[in-house]
């Protein structure tokens, strides 16, 4: 890993006829080259340099779902974002061992950059604290990061300070409350802050970036006052995205009205993972429990070998219907066969059948046990013990 960048040439060909003269191939050379000077110019790069990495080192690159992994020699790197669209890119160091033996350890908190179409950008500093530069964006931004950083720097701090405490076991109640205070603080600090930003620049792409990466709650006052010109800009995906975030806060909220214990459960109809349709209907007259989980959701996949031996002790008198959630379909089918979940397997479909929306999913996993009358008996969120002793429970009332 000798080199950072690599340089593509381009061969340009001119023909001509036997009666052109050589003396226009120089013109027409030149503007050839010019077109590719200039398509080289609308190139959307990432110029930078990261302080504390390794002479020849690499990071991780996160971008539109994908991962990419980066050179990085002596700090320095350039990266190419190759999307048509305005989106971020996210940069994580990897976990290694360093030169001087020591170790170092994933970095959970990406360094976080807003690119636009055609448009460079300079990155200097570290993972902690870093400037970019280079857009009219950054222009708008940097004036606001000050603040943002402070007070971001301020909850994790006092997010530190919370876990060194307990795992030193030195967390007394005072010491807790203390600091659930300052971090309160901190957080209020940063809403208010960005709220009155976004309030007085609804004109602004940065408002739209704010209310993307922070999702706060103040913004269900405003995405929809965000200006046409804004919404329809180069932020026009991005400004989907937050579109579709508070829209769905909206009906999951509605919704939960609906899904109340002693309700009756909506009924839904979902693709199986044989491709057929599936109803909850069906079900009527046996116990029912919805599991709503995803490949990329740890503790789902930790509830597994439990809910397993559940089904396999009540299979007779309940169903489980599992429901993923944001998995491709092939992600889905692959886990479900490497864990051998063995009952009824769906597909959540966002864009048309949403039925995490339904039943007001908000956290993974999250569980809906219904009666055999088809109204919902108890809803579990997390993988809780509490919803295994609700079960035997009812096995036990039902045995009787």
């Amino acid at each position: 890993m000798n080199k950072l960048f690599f340089c593509v040439g381009t061969v340009l060909l001119t023909t001509f006829s036997m009666n052109e003269s050589l003396l226009a191939a120089p013109a027409e050379l030149s503007s050839a080259l010019q077109g590719v000077l200039d398509t080289r110019d609308q190139r959307t790069l990432i110029q930078g340099h990261i302080n504390g990495l390794e002479a020849v080192d690499s990071v991780l690159v996160l971008s539109h779902g994908k991962t990419d992994t980066l050179a990085v020699h002596n700090g320095d790197f350039e990266y190419e974002y190759l999307d048509s669209e305005a989106g971020t890119v996210h940069f994580f160091s990897y976990a290694r061992q360093l030169s001087d033996g020591s170790f170092r350890a994933f970095r959970m908190t990406p360094i976080t950059v807003m690119m636009i179409p055609g448009k460079t950008v300079k990155l200097e500093g570290d993972f902690d604290r870093y400037k970019i530069s280079g857009n009219a964006f950054y222009d708008e931004y940097n004036t606001l990061a000050e603040t943002l950083d402070a007070n971001q720097l301020q909850m994790t701090k006092t997010n530190e300070e919370y876990a060194r405490l307990r795992q030193s076991n030195q967390l007394t109640e005072e010491k807790h409350k203390a600091l659930q205070a300052q971090f309160l603080q901190a957080a209020e600090a940063q809403q208010r802050f960005m709220e009155d930003y976004v309030s007085q620049h609804l004109n602004s792409p940065v408002s739209v970036y704010l209310l993307m990466m922070y999702r706060p709650e103040f913004g269900e006052k405003y995405f929809t006052r965000i200006t046409p010109e804004v919404q329809n800009g180069y932020m026009k995906e991005l400004y989907g995205e937050v579109k579709r975030h508070y829209e769905d806060v909206i009906a999951k909220r509605e919704a939960s009205k609906l899904v109340q214990d002693g309700m009756p459960a909506p009924n839904f109809t979902l693709k199986d993972i044989n491709g057929k349709d599936f109803s909850l209907s069906s079900l009527k007259g046996k116990y029912v429990v919805l599991d709503f989980w995803g490949s990329w959701c740890g503790w789902c996949i930790k509830g597994f070998p439990e809910m397993k031996k559940m089904y396999a002790q009540y299979k007779d008198r309940l169903e489980v219907v599992g429901i993923d959630c944001n998995d491709p379909e092939a992600k889905w089918k692959q886990t479900v066969e490497k864990h051998e979940l063995q009952w009824t397997n769906v597909i959540n479909d966002p864009k048309g059948n949403n039925v995490a929306q339904l039943y007001s999913v908000q956290g993974f996993p999250t569980k809906f046990i219904i009666s055999p009358e088809g109204k919902i008996v108890k809803k579990v969120v997390g993988e809780d013990p509490a919803f295994y002793e609700s079960i035997n429970q009812l096995m036990q009332q039902s045995a009787k």
